[in-house]
């Protein structure tokens, strides 16, 4: 997502924010529970000033592409989150996803 948006091709960008969208969307199961501080700014709803949603905002309501910092900012939680979380040992996954099944690339 970030090397399509620094390229400025929206298109590029709206398509991996989906993809790095639905692997949250399986990973927010743990994070209810595990990090429930960094759920809210990682998927801050209905204000939209941090987040997925905050990029979303921007490549899907405005239709820019300047979503570096907010992505910069989504990876660096991303981080702390999966640093919180237990080991996970199910099988392999796809090139580019965690084994706990997340995207390991925005």
């Amino acid at each position: 997502m970030r090397e399509r948006a620094a390229a400025n091709d929206l298109v590029g960008a709206r398509k991996a924010w989906i993809s790095a969208r639905a692997g949250w969307e399986r990973s927010e199961v743990f994070s209810a529970g595990f990090v429930p501080e960094l759920d809210v700014q990682i998927d801050a709803l209905p204000n939209a000033v941090s987040g997925f949603h905050a990029i979303e905002a921007k490549l899907f309501g405005a239709g820019r592409t300047d979503v570096e910092a907010d992505a910069a900012a989504l990876v660096a939680l991303w981080t702390i989150f999966t640093a919180s979380l237990p080991t996970c040992r199910d099988a392999a996954r796809p090139a580019g996803w965690h084994p706990c099944g997340w995207p390991t690339r925005w």
